[in-house]
């Protein structure tokens, strides 16, 4: 909300230094119910950890579920990469 030059905050986030967005693209070479692991073009594994709070869709946007990634699944991930935890936690999967 502003009033004259002044700002007044409804909500303030505080988002610890170690966080901050990512994104993974590339194909799953293993999985199980909370977490997978991805290998991208380039060579690097990703460990993804998976919660209640990830959104996972298909490749036209349709709503899917954990249990249809397998490995070989091409996907695009969003998240958050926490660099003291080397821990990257998807906010999004969309299955390619």
């Amino acid at each position: 909300v502003r009033t004259n030059s002044n700002v007044v905050a409804t909500k303030v986030f505080v988002v610890p230094a170690n966080l901050r967005k990512a994104e993974a693209k590339g194909t799953v070479t293993a999985v199980d119910e909370d977490s997978l692991s991805l290998l991208t073009k380039k060579g690097k594994t990703i460990n993804v950890n998976v919660d209640a709070n990830t959104k996972i869709t298909g490749d036209h946007n349709d709503p899917a579920v954990m249990s249809d990634i397998t490995v070989g699944s091409k996907l695009k991930i969003h998240g958050i990469w926490d660099s003291v935890l080397n821990l990257f936690t998807a906010l999004k999967i969309r299955i390619k």
